[in-house]
């Protein structure tokens, strides 16, 4: 488990560490396409993805290239 995801169940936690090794290997981008730098912000895309996948209820969520997939918010 990573310590990215305390607060998180096992299914958030596993996604924040995927984010988390995506940062790490400089793939990390952001909505307008921008790379990531800051580890602050990375944490908080990390804990924000782990969250969705919680509550969505998949464990892994899917990578494309170099973008992050976001998921579609019901409403």
């Amino acid at each position: 488990m990573s310590n990215y995801g305390k607060k998180l169940g096992p299914k958030g936690s596993k996604q924040a560490e995927i984010v988390m090794r995506t940062f790490y290997a400089h793939n990390l981008h952001g909505k307008d396409n921008k790379l990531i730098t800051d580890v602050e912000q990375a944490k908080a895309i990390a804990t924000s993805e782990g969250r969705a996948a919680e509550t969505r209820g998949t464990e892994v969520r899917s990578f494309e290239g170099r973008k992050r997939i976001r998921p579609k918010l019901k409403g």
